[in-house]
């Protein structure tokens, strides 16, 4: 039942169940599912984090509001967001499961978000920012800027760092985004002797910008896989947090 026209507010961020579905987080302080499942509900942008972000601000009814629901209480907000990112363009890396699982697994107060724009990225040319920033690049740094700490995970290229990885970081040389970020680095890898070469690669690249890199230890794919993402995401946590109160 409602008790009169309906109440629209603004998306003001995102959540999932426990089921995976995304939620809105919403201004009036009430939630709502957002699935994409045609025929009854056409919302293709959720599936995607270009597609989700592009929704932020946008106006939504709320039938809880509709009906004069109270706001509940709700616990705070994430207090950490990470940007999450896999060196690797393939579609299937062993690199990108680490990312999609941080991204499923991270504890509630903590927000995991993966950037999957590294492929638009131009070849890094200062001259083709002369008119203007660039969209994919605009998209980039503002990713960077709104998060709190990087987490990537990198295969090892010719016992360097994928030379996409390294054209993402010379774009925000300059503009100053990674500047003193926390990043933590690791490697998905067959054995434990691999990768570490690119790991080592990637930390100099990093040191460019002063990072305070966390990890930089390669990753096996086997048992004990899901344990060591999760330690690894919560010593990123620690040092990201301990950063932030350093800073106040």
């Amino acid at each position: 039942m409602r008790y009169g026209a309906p109440v629209e507010t603004r998306i003001c961020g995102y959540g999932q169940d426990s089921e995976g579905d995304w939620i809105a987080e919403l201004e009036c302080g009430h939630t709502q599912h957002v699935r994409h499942r045609p025929p009854f509900q056409m919302r293709p942008w959720v599936t995607t984090p270009e597609g989700r972000e592009s929704q932020l601000s946008s106006r939504i009814d709320c039938p809880l509001c509709d009906r004069g629901e109270p706001v509940p209480t709700r616990v705070a907000a994430p207090s950490v967001r990470i940007l999450a990112v896999c060196g690797s363009l393939q579609a299937k890396s062993r690199n990108s499961e680490l990312v999609e699982l941080a991204c499923r697994s991270a504890p509630r107060d903590v927000e995991v978000v993966s950037f999957d724009g590294l492929r638009d990225l131009p070849h890094f040319d200062p001259d083709l920012e002369a008119d203007g920033e660039l969209e994919p690049v605009r998209k980039w740094r503002s990713a960077l800027s709104a998060s709190d700490a990087v987490l990537i995970a990198s295969p090892e290229y010719g016992h360097s760092l994928p030379g996409v990885l390294k054209n993402a970081i010379d774009w925000v040389i300059g503009s100053g985004e990674l500047e003193s970020k926390v990043v933590a680095i690791t490697a998905v890898v067959p054995s434990e002797e691999r990768g570490r070469r690119g790991l080592q690669a990637l930390a100099d690249t990093l040191n460019a910008v002063r990072a305070t890199i966390v990890g930089g230890e390669p990753i096996a794919r086997g048992p004990d896989f899901s344990l060591r993402t999760a330690q690894l995401l919560a010593e990123l946590v620690a040092v990201a947090l301990r950063a932030r109160a350093e800073k106040t």
